[in-house]
């Protein structure tokens, strides 16, 4: 994957997940409890920070750059192996 597919991706999520944490459709909203006494606010937020935690680990997993050849030694190449 090129790295400018890389950079538009990253962009992507980072402005999904801005868009989601806005929350226009939920001001002024009490209903639905979850469990009878968690606000939706406080739910949506929680799942809100459980899906951002999952992107940062698969762009931390799958976009993160890899190191530049010239600052890996063999040493520690074979001491990886």
């Amino acid at each position: 994957m090129s790295t400018r597919i890389k950079e538009r991706i990253l962009w992507l999520v980072v402005l999904m997940i801005v868009g989601l944490h806005i929350d226009l459709w939920g001001w002024n909203r009490i209903e639905p409890l979850l469990a009878g006494w968690i606000p939706y606010h406080l739910w949506y937020h929680g799942l809100l920070t459980l899906f951002v935690a999952v992107c940062m680990l698969w762009l931390a997993l799958r976009i993160w750059p890899d190191p530049p050849a010239d600052l890996i030694s063999k040493e520690d190449m074979e001491k990886s192996s």
